[in-house]
């Protein structure tokens, strides 16, 4: 294998070995290799006694596949060392000892620490791990206990919890569970969770005061940004439009207006804030005396008028007054801190919930003699930070810091609280006296993991530190080896407007712009950026809202937004197909087919089967790695009915739902139904089912009931005694519901839906807690907290087809023809409204609620 040619920059992340090192390496900037190229080096090729053996390596990446990888790649790279090297005897040992060295992801390696000391952790050494998804099960039967204990107590946290409940779950408990749920996990990944609650709960008055402070110098920083960008706005009409100027001495009074308020609150008194928040209620931008045209006006002055009442329009509407009119400026500071009192008492509430739900799940955990993932973070950082009296640093820590000669971290931006502090007590990153030795990679621009609570903002944070040379250095890797240049162009042209550090927190600079490696290289098609309206007749919102349907190719005033995007990529696809479009092979080349063509989507849980659906309508084979609309599907509703009335026979609509649908015999008709129901009309209708089947007047229609409700039993009675994955193959099997639904238009994702649902009982069966009832508690679950799974797709993935998939799910995937679709939705910011939020800086937020005027307002 030929040697690789390294750039500059490449070698000094690869041989820089006498301090910790933070590689900022950008999209196709080869970091997986040079990862890899490090890891043989210091084995191999680095001077004594920077040298070491390769179990002396600690290498952690985010996932089981790039860990295998990383482990293939260091053997080759180790193998091609001995092959030029065969006399080498230490090569051909650490050939063999790489298997059992610690390469893996950051879950293995904490297992691996708790298998190793598990009496210190105080866990079984043969505790099973639970797979995610029975994690998430287990946590909604710990909710159900702990609530259903909290509404029986009369004293201590149950009064508080119900009042919780009234004031602002509006008598349900559904909000609060999944607010709880979300508050857990959070603190869960802190290693400083207990203090963080303790934050949580505090209701001093200097805790209202750092609210207050906080809230004002947040104010501060939007008008800032606000200023900057009108003034922009208002220089540019000057600019371009010099006859309506009229426009931009507006906006330009607005931008005046925000810099004397921005002072005013920077006194930070009470009595500043009444006169901000009392100007700011009152103010309004208007273009109220507006230039008129004349009716021989030049078009040019036409146009130039246009565009700039345009632009004040756009300035208007995105008003930073008009949000703080509708929030904190419609309330004096004395407002603002009587608000903030109501909601203390129901933070402090929450943050106990929280206590004590992570309590009873542990307990929980304990007696079933499991831990789930959270818990190998947190236990191993117990195990690194446990110290007896006289010790300044855990004895398992130090023990680690000498055994890993180097900690090398690959995707470091999806980093979270915890694993950081892991990364920091197995390493000597933070060991005053001693070069650091933790070498981490990544590149925050691509950032994905925030919804697993991964905060981008630690990695800025070490960036900061280490380009000032504070214990380490910082190496930027820009040259993209991956691209063409066309499309490294077309990035940099539109992320360095886009990308800018007040919005995201990052700033798309010269520092981070892509470059190619080779200015010769041929450019390549031009990027190509296709605008459509979008809201012609449904707003993104309703869109969301619907569920699956028949698309009618004929009618196109029926589409949505989504489906006519859907159309017009079709169309692009079927052009280029037709246009006898080569793809490079090697050096060669061959006609481009449908496998080359990949359509990427923000997120796949609303769009994907909607794409796919369109484009296998218009002959376009598509497969779509979907992540909901399972089940909404009409054939799985109806055998989760069936499996509802398996589990308990006394549900009327599952009952009714399975007669009509004809699963266990022929279909029952709405006349039919209604017949069973007036035999006795005031008894519920499951009773009035087995009752007609006994005595009903029709002698058939009761032979069919029988039939029916004998074959209810005989499935009910095996779902006792064995797997539910057979039983359910069984059903499909036996009334050949199956082949039914596989007749019906769309028949071939009816029956992939099934399947679907038949591959989800299977994996079910490996849970180490059985039976019905919990599957179907598992899917309630599931569904309750919008985490549906994708409607199976009739087309395999392995197949000649269009692949519809995430951006997440293509990080490092390479296509000839990508579309990036749907880049207009707004974007998802669920998770900043509601009744209660919580943030890192401040806690728990919350709305006011007033339960005697029955209304709620915004708080600080």
């Amino acid at each position: 294998m030929a040697a690789i040619n390294w750039t500059e920059d490449q070698r000094r992340a690869i041989e820089t070995i006498d301090r910790s090192v933070l590689v900022s390496a950008a999209a196709g900037s080869g970091k997986t290799a040079v990862l890899a190229a490090r890891c043989a080096y210091v084995i191999s090729d680095a001077a004594p006694p920077a040298r070491c053996d390769v179990d002396r390596l600690l290498v952690v990446t985010f996932t089981e596949a790039a860990a295998a990888e990383m482990k293939s790649r260091i053997r080759r790279a180790l193998a091609e060392r001995h092959a030029q090297r065969p006399d080498d005897h230490r090569l051909r040992i650490q050939l063999g000892l790489i298997d059992a060295a610690q390469i893996s992801t950051l879950d293995a390696f904490c297992l691996w620490m708790l298998r190793r000391w598990f009496h210190r952790a105080g866990i079984d050494a043969t505790a099973q791990v639970l797979d995610g998804e029975e994690a998430e099960l287990l946590k909604t039967e710990v909710y159900d206990e702990l609530f259903n204990e909290l509404y029986e107590r009369p004293d201590g946290l149950g009064p508080r919890f119900r009042t919780l409940v009234d004031a602002y779950g509006l008598g349900s408990d559904r909000m609060i569970a999944v607010f709880l749920r979300s508050l857990a996990e959070y603190a869960m990944s802190r290693p400083d969770a207990d203090d963080w609650l303790a934050m949580c709960r505090d209701d001093s008055a200097a805790r209202v005061e750092q609210i207050i402070t906080a809230t004002r110098e947040w104010l501060r920083r939007e008008m800032f940004r606000q200023t900057q960008h009108t003034a922009a706005v208002a220089r540019l009409i000057t600019a371009r439009m010099p006859k309506f100027a009229f426009y931009a001495e507006k906006i330009a009074e607005y931008a005046r207006r925000l810099q004397d308020w921005r002072a005013a609150l920077g006194v930070g008194s009470p009595e500043a804030w009444d006169s901000v928040a009392a100007d700011i209620s009152e103010y309004e931008l208007s273009s109220k005396g507006s230039p008129r045209l004349a009716k021989d006006c030049p078009d040019k002055d036409r146009e130039d008028r246009d565009r700039a009442r345009d632009l004040f329009d756009e300035v208007k509407a995105r008003l930073l007054v008009g949000r703080l009119q509708k929030s904190v400026c419609r309330f004096t500071d004395g407002e603002l801190r009587d608000g903030i009192g109501r909601t203390m008492p129901f933070a402090a509430t929450l943050a106990e919930l929280a206590e004590a739900f992570i309590n009873k799940l542990d307990r929980t955990k304990r007696s079933l003699g499991v831990i789930d993932f959270a818990d190998l973070e947190r236990l191993a950082y117990r195990l690194l930070t446990e110290t007896q009296e006289g010790e300044s640093v855990s004895p398992i820590a130090a023990e680690l810091r000498t055994r890993f000669h180097y900690v090398l971290v690959d995707e470091y931006q999806d980093i979270n609280p915890m694993q950081a502090a892991i990364l920091r007590l197995v390493s000597r990153d933070e060991q005053r006296g001693m070069p650091g030795n933790l070498f981490t990679v990544g590149d925050v621009k691509q950032s994905i993991y925030r919804f697993r609570l991964a905060e981008p903002s630690m990695f800025l944070e070490r960036e900061r530190a280490l380009r000032a040379n504070v214990g380490g250095c910082c190496i930027d890797l820009q040259k993209n080896f991956r691209s063409a240049p066309k499309i490294i162009e077309a990035v940099n042209a539109i992320f360095g407007r886009l990308m800018q550090s007040e919005a995201g927190g990052v700033a798309y600079d010269e520092r981070a712009a892509l470059k190619h490696p080779d200015p010769e290289a041929p450019s390549g098609p031009p990027v190509e950026i296709h605008v459509l309206e979008r809201s012609v007749e449904r707003e993104a919102e309703e869109e969301e809202k619907e569920t699956p349907r028949f698309v009618d190719l004929a009618d196109p005033t029926q589409w949505t937004a989504v489906e006519r995007e859907a159309f017009f990529i079709g169309r692009r696809i079927q052009a280029l197909m037709a246009s006898g479009e080569m793809v490079p092979v090697g050096d060669t080349e061959r006609p481009l087919r449908y496998r080359d063509v990949c359509v990427l989507l923000r997120s796949t849980k609303h769009s994907a089967d909607r794409v796919a659906r369109m484009l296998n309508r218009m002959g376009v084979p598509a497969w779509a790695d979907s992540s909901g609309g399972l089940f909404d599907s009409l054939e799985v509703r109806d055998i989760l009915s069936l499996l509802s009335v398996m589990d308990n026979r006394q549900q009327d609509i599952p009952l009714a739902a399975v007669l009509r649908a004809g699963i266990l015999g022929e279909a029952l008709t709405a006349d039919e139904l209604i017949e069973i129901k007036t035999v006795r009309r005031y008894i519920p209708f499951h009773e009035a089912v087995r009752e007609y089947a006994r005595r009903g007047a029709g002698q058939a229609f009761r032979k069919r009931l029988d039939k029916i409700l004998r074959r209810l039993t005989h499935y009910r009675e095996q779902a006792r005694v064995r797997p539910l994955a057979d039983v359910l193959w069984e059903i499909y099997r036996e009334t050949g519901y199956l082949g039914y639904v596989g007749g019906l238009r769309g028949g071939d994702q009816r029956r992939a839906n099934l399947l679907a649902l038949h591959e989800r009982a299977r994996q079910f069966g490996n849970f180490r807690r059985q039976g019905l009832r919990r599957f179907l508690e598992f899917i309630e679950a599931l569904q309750e907290q919008g985490e549906d799974l994708g409607s199976a797709s009739p087309v395999g993935e392995s197949e000649d087809v269009v692949r519809i998939i995430s951006i997440h799910r293509a990080k490092g995937l390479e296509y000839p023809v990508v579309i990036a679709a749907e880049i207009g939705r707004q974007f998802n910011l669920g998770d900043t409204r509601g009744r209660m939020l919580f943030a890192r800086e401040v806690g728990i937020g919350l709305k006011a609620v007033d339960r005697e005027r029955l209304i709620e307002y915004p708080t600080a």
